[in-house]
């Protein structure tokens, strides 16, 4: 709506309040405002007592015989009274209000909240809400606590009611025992299968399950020892179980008892029938072919190569009395069967004599060659590869510990610095001699006994050591620093002399490369006599 004011300037303005467009219809009414001019000061604009209501002498002295009696002149100067208006434009109170009635509450953000609304956070918002609604605003309560379309109701939507009830025109009703789109406690809609509502329950109808079978309110397949078969009848105790439509004693072997089996939904007694043969209605198989009370057996020719039938049953050639793919008996020099493929002489040493041991060949043979390291030489006095002292077998195999002493000896087993093994041998060096056989096991420690002897410990085969290194050089063992022990562990790959070197390690002048040390050695050996018998 537009506002249009017009100024009267005799006595009072008249606000017209016309619609957007120019074809209004002529009911609009005219409001008549009291005069809006601001009041002047009293002591200034007052009426003079011989005149009242008008001062109509002029500066002049003349008076204005135009001026409207009850009105006085607006000041010309605005600033002089505070109070003062100009007198062609209204004054108006309060933006948003209509000119003409009082204000009807605070302002909201602005403006003042009309008919059907409410000041929420500031902003006017329309009464929608339980708390404020329809135009005038009120709280709904029960038992209509909700707001819906600017009036208070029972409910909007099914939810707003309680179980077993629904929302029918904004009033909660009760679900019905046979509504199908209301039904039970739940109120269900009926649907699909099952489209009726039967008792509060959602149930089929003879047309509602299509190929199925409408059996106590659900569609069935009728499939079920409770339900089977084209009349969908339960099944009797003779014939428990529902199989492709009809009712049977078993579908499976494990339906019957022991000793019978499962024939086309009936159980049959097992027998001679070589696939449910005997009390255990085993499966016979090639190899046990034949069908008897007992259960399957195996024939002369039915267990293969490798096999031969014992007491009806087949067992693996792999006994001295049947050995091999041809089942042969084993005999001298040849009395054992190695793991059901050939006649042996021996399958492990304790087959042998004790002075013999098994070889990789199945064969005893001799564990010596003489008495060759069996016994200790200490006459060499050890100070190269090739006066290397012999330490015994027998004593190496009990265990020994040699005191020995580098000092003052000779650097005569120094290996290339430069492309040769990993190790740091340097200065004076002892030599010791040990005849391994294949298998044998053999333990070396070396330990210094000054603080500041650093050593090293090697291995060679043969007995010409750093001569032809290598082909013989097994190991050094030279980390650690002052003080520190060295050790290895060595199992020898063929028969033959060995040689252990004790060595210095650092080579330079302020470290000791020399010095008092203990040997242990120990052997573990192949056979129970060390060869040496």
């Amino acid at each position: 709506m537009r506002w249009t004011f017009l100024v009267i300037p005799a006595a009072a303005v008249v606000l017209v309040a016309c619609s957007a467009g120019s074809d209004s219809p002529s009911t609009d009414l005219p409001f008549v405002l009291p005069d809006l001019v601001a009041p002047t000061d009293a002591s200034r604009d007052a009426p003079k007592p011989d005149d009242p209501g008008v001062d109509a002498t002029r500066p002049d002295g003349e008076t204005d015989s135009t001026q409207d009696p009850g009105v006085t002149d607006a000041p010309t100067d605005p600033g002089t009274d505070p109070g003062a208006q100009d007198p062609d434009i209204p004054t108006v109170s309060d933006p948003g209000v209509d000119p003409g009635q009082a204000d009807t509450g605070p302002l909201c953000g602005g403006q003042v909240c009309g008919s059907g609304s409410i000041c929420m956070n500031g902003t006017c918002e329309p009464c929608i809400f339980a708390e404020a609604c329809g135009t005038g605003c009120i709280a709904c309560q029960a038992p209509t606590p909700h707001c819906y379309e600017g009036r208070c109701v029972n409910c909007r939507t099914d939810s707003d009611c309680g179980e077993g009830q629904w929302c029918d025109a904004q009033q909660c009703a009760a679900c019905g025992d046979s509504d199908p789109a209301h039904c039970g406690n739940l109120c269900e809609t009926c649907e699909g299968q099952t489209p009726a509502c039967v008792s509060g329950r959602c149930e089929c109808t003879p047309l509602s399950c299509g190929s199925l079978t409408c059996l106590d309110g659900t569609c069935n397949d009728c499939s079920t020892p409770e339900a089977c078969g084209a009349t969908c009848e339960p099944c009797p105790a003779a014939t428990p179980l529902c199989h492709m439509g009809a009712c049977v004693a078993c579908v499976l072997d494990d339906d019957c008892d022991a000793g019978q089996w499962c024939d086309g939904g009936t159980c049959q007694d097992c027998g001679l029938d070589p696939l449910h043969c005997g009390a255990a209605c085993e499966a016979c198989t090639p190899w046990e072919p034949t069908c008897t009370e007992q259960g399957c057996i195996c024939t002369p020719e039915s267990c293969g190569s490798g096999r031969r039938c014992v007491d009806g049953e087949c067992e693996g050639c792999d006994t001295p009395a049947a050995c091999g793919p041809n089942c042969v008996p084993c005999a001298a020099p040849t009395p054992l069967c190695r793991a059901g493929q050939a006649c042996v002489q021996c399958t492990r040493d304790a087959d042998c004599p004790t002075t013999q041991y098994c070889t990789g060949s199945w064969t005893c043979a001799d564990r010596c060659f003489g008495a060759l390291g069996c016994v200790s030489d200490n006459v060499p006095d050890g100070r190269k590869c090739s006066t290397a002292k012999v330490v015994g077998r027998k004593v190496a195999v009990a265990g020994i510990r040699i005191a020995g002493d580098t000092t003052d000896h000779g650097n005569n087993d120094n290996l290339p610095s430069i492309g040769g093994p990993d190790c740091w041998d340097g200065q004076v060096d002892d030599f010791y001699r040990v005849f391994l056989m294949t298998g044998d096991r053999l333990a070396v420690t070396a330990t210094p006994l000054s603080s500041t002897y650093q050593l090293s410990l090697k291995l060679y085969r043969g007995t010409v050591c750093k001569d032809n290194w290598k082909a013989d050089f097994i190991t050094c063992q030279w980390k650690g620093g002052d003080n520190k022990p060295q050790s290895f562990v060595h199992i020898a790959a063929a028969d033959g002399w060995h040689t252990i070197v004790v060595d210095g390690a650092s080579a330079f002048d302020e470290e000791r490369d020399w010095g008092p040390y203990n040997l242990d050695i120990k052997l573990d050996c192949v056979g129970p006599l060390c060869c040496c018998n």
